[in-house]
């Protein structure tokens, strides 16, 4: 109950250079610079879709956070 209890963000991250073994459930450090928002944080992927075209492969993520993330 209380991973449930805590506030938590979501972010969408599409399109992203594809690494076959990440699932759902790995932790993934999210190195962000927005200029005046800094995050490096370690983040768990709660879904990810792979694309694989030919030499070429993508992913798309949600990842989620807790402790106070703030987008």
């Amino acid at each position: 109950l209380e991973l449930h209890n805590q506030v938590k963000r979501k972010l969408n991250i599409d399109g992203v250079f594809c690494y076959p073994h990440i699932r759902g459930g790995s932790s993934v450090l999210v190195d962000l610079n927005l200029g005046d928002v800094v995050v490096r944080k370690w983040f768990m992927v709660e879904s990810v879709t792979h694309h694989f075209k030919n030499d070429y492969s993508t992913m798309d993520l949600t990842i989620k956070s807790s402790k106070g993330f703030v987008l």
